[in-house]
């Protein structure tokens, strides 16, 4: 029997079909005109689920977390993937300039960054990162194509998300 480690049970949640994310994110590089050999940052990949996908799509993808069980299931799983690098490190060890053109920070790794200072040092990481023109994806986003609104959903190449959780109005 094999061992259960928070790494599986993380992996297992994703169910093995293709992430949601990535017709988003392809609709999405389309739609900011991003062209030619795409660098690509998950920061907070996790056990790495987006990886090989985003790779599948021609994209050199590093994949990023902090926590050594994801790394371990995040190198399994992009294991022979051309053009995927796993690194570790969070928000705080990107000194990366200028590299990216898509940084995703998607499931929650923001959710880590407890005060003002350290979300601020994140976001200017991030920015400082991407090449002129580059995009971050930052959140998790309930991601659907269909023809019916989604209540406070934005738009984008075709695809509407919307945070799980929209603010309620101050009252």
């Amino acid at each position: 029997m094999a061992r259960l480690t928070y790494g599986t049970c993380y992996a297992a949640f994703y169910g093995g079909g293709p992430p949601v994310e990535v017709p988003f994110l392809a609709r999405l590089v389309r739609s900011f005109n991003l062209e030619g050999q795409l660098r690509v940052l998950d920061l907070g990949c996790g056990t790495g689920h987006l990886l090989k996908p985003l790779a599948a799509l021609g994209w050199e993808v590093v994949g990023m977390d902090p926590q050594p069980e994801n790394l371990a299931e995040a190198r399994r799983v992009a294991a022979g993937t051309l053009g995927v690098e796993v690194v570790a490190g969070g928000f705080g060890d990107l000194e990366a300039v200028e590299t990216f053109d898509l940084v995703v920070a998607v499931g929650g790794p923001w959710w880590y960054l407890l005060t003002a200072d350290e979300r601020a040092d994140a976001l200017s990481r991030v920015a400082r990162s991407l090449r002129p023109g580059g995009v971050v994806v930052p959140g998790r986003c309930e991601l659907r194509v269909d023809p019916q609104p989604l209540p406070g959903a934005a738009t984008v190449g075709g695809c509407r998300g919307r945070h799980p959780s929209p603010p309620s109005p101050a009252t």
